[in-house]
């Protein structure tokens, strides 16, 4: 059984994942330009990476090859730096507006990335090594997407997007995409567990959610104070162990 979500709010605080291994998450901070990690219980605080960072909007954990990737809106890049030696590469400079969400799946040996761009919205793909760069969803379905999770029950791939204001999972082998909640005002943070969908929204200021079965909306969910002018960034669920 997977715990209930637990969520950790950080002044700036965009990007969020956690490792699952180490029982550490990690985070992005705007305004210090770094990213930084703690324990679940938010002891043992450091710093990963302080230089060379603009704005890491998104952060994902490959918890198999002990990787952290992230996107960086300021510099237009897709990264990567490994959680224990922190040697780190970049992997895409090229044909990025506004990168924002990623994320992995290390079974696969795949990252998805959404770029934020008006002109051309789209959902990318790639090998972890950064080879195969694709392109995975873009279209009507795509308006300006945010962040990204998977969802390993369902193979599924599913993002937040504040222009449709919908949430959406897209199968990844058939690229078959499943309308799950429509008429979110802002949503911008997403996370799944083995029942539930949340998210979050900027204009409500609230982490709703649903069961991915039912479809049935859910109460919102309680959130602390503090934040950017109390918009609720990045979500992170955390189970009891990581996926095999």
């Amino acid at each position: 059984m997977k715990r209930p979500i637990q969520i950790k709010s950080y002044q700036t605080a965009v990007g969020l994942d956690i490792d699952c291994i180490e029982g550490r998450f990690y985070w992005s901070d705007i305004s210090g330009r770094a990213i930084r990690s703690a324990l679940f219980n938010g002891s043992m605080k450091n710093d990963f990476i302080t230089e060379g960072i603009g704005s890491p909007e998104g952060l994902a954990i490959d918890w198999v090859s002990r990787n952290i990737y992230w996107t960086d809106s300021t510099r237009d890049t897709i990264e990567v730096a490994n959680l224990d030696s922190r040697r780190r590469r970049v992997l895409f400079n090229t044909d990025l507006v506004n990168p924002r969400g990623i994320a992995v799946h290390p079974q696969r040996g795949k990252i998805f990335w959404t770029d934020w761009n008006r002109l051309n919205p789209k959902i990318e793909w790639a090998n972890a090594d950064g080879t195969d760069r694709q392109i995975f969803l873009r279209g009507e379905s795509v308006v300006l997407p945010n962040s990204l999770t998977i969802d390993f029950d369902t193979e599924q791939l599913c993002y937040a997007d504040a222009g449709s204001k919908k949430i959406a999972c897209v199968h990844i082998d058939s690229r078959t995409t499943k309308t799950m909640a429509v008429n979110c005002t802002y949503p911008f943070g997403i996370a799944v567990t083995d029942r539930h969908i949340y998210w979050s929204d900027w204009i409500m200021k609230k982490i709703e959610g649903l069961d991915k079965y039912t479809m049935n909306r859910l109460p919102h969910l309680q959130v602390p104070l503090g934040g950017s002018g109390n918009k609720l960034f990045g979500l992170a669920a955390v189970a009891n162990r990581c996926p095999r």
